[in-house]
């Protein structure tokens, strides 16, 4: 089994449908955590109000439209030794 390093890269994925109005709330509170290594990938189901919510943050476009193609994207895209998901 490998071993992680001391402070691992841990990728946030948050799925975001319809979700402009909760994501900004989602993505502070991501922000907010006192884990120095975090990186987070927002997938927005073919919905511009939610891209545009995530601001600054990585944000895929899920063109298919339902969340497991969704977190598939965002595995695909996610860079950290760690996984883990946040609902918006």
């Amino acid at each position: 089994m490998p071993t992680l390093s001391t402070n691992p890269t841990v990728s946030v994925i948050v799925p975001a449908r319809n979700a402009a109005q909760t994501l900004p709330g989602a993505l502070a509170s991501i922000q907010r955590q006192t884990y120095p290594n975090i990186t987070q990938v927002i997938v927005a189901a073919a919905d511009r109000a939610s891209a545009e919510a995530a601001g600054n943050s990585h944000v895929v476009m899920n063109h298919v439209g339902d969340t497991a193609a969704g977190l598939n994207l965002a595995l695909q895209e996610a860079t950290g030794s760690v996984i883990v998901r946040c609902d918006a």
